[in-house]
């Protein structure tokens, strides 16, 4: 990541309905797309080697779960759950719901958002609320 530019994001394989969920997200918070290879995020919707069921509990709050091992986080608030693989800098949808109309949906910009922060936080990025640049 250069600190010239904000953090970009790539998409790896073929999208599903569910990646395009994290993709308009991604574009909603105006990071900018490139090619997987040079992106800061990558967005797939290949699974981990080993799958995700060995991840041992690290956070419980308030209806969100986060499951951890290694670099592996498993995101899951409801019905939804998202992996990030810190390491390789991946966020995997496992299971978004899919609605009528996604673009509309504040429970769908409002998890992935979430997701995005906190992958952006495990990279050195931070977000900052337009209301502390006055």
């Amino acid at each position: 990541m250069s600190a010239s530019r904000g953090p970009s994001f790539g998409v790896l394989g073929q999208v599903s309905p569910s990646l395009q969920f994290v993709i308009e997200t991604c574009r909603y918070l105006g990071l900018p797309e490139t090619a997987s290879g040079t992106a800061d995020i990558i967005l797939t919707d290949e699974r981990p080697a080993g799958g995700v069921r060995q991840l041992m509990l690290w956070l419980v709050w308030k209806g969100l779960t986060v499951h951890r091992q290694g670099s592996l986080l498993s995101i899951a608030y409801g019905d939804w759950q998202v992996v990030l693989d810190v390491f390789r800098r991946r966020i995997i949808p496992i299971q978004v719901p899919l609605v009528a109309d996604a673009r509309a949906s504040y429970e769908v910009f409002s998890y992935l958002r979430l997701v995005l922060l906190f992958l952006l936080r495990r990279l050195g990025w931070f977000e900052l609320h337009g209301g502390a640049c006055v």
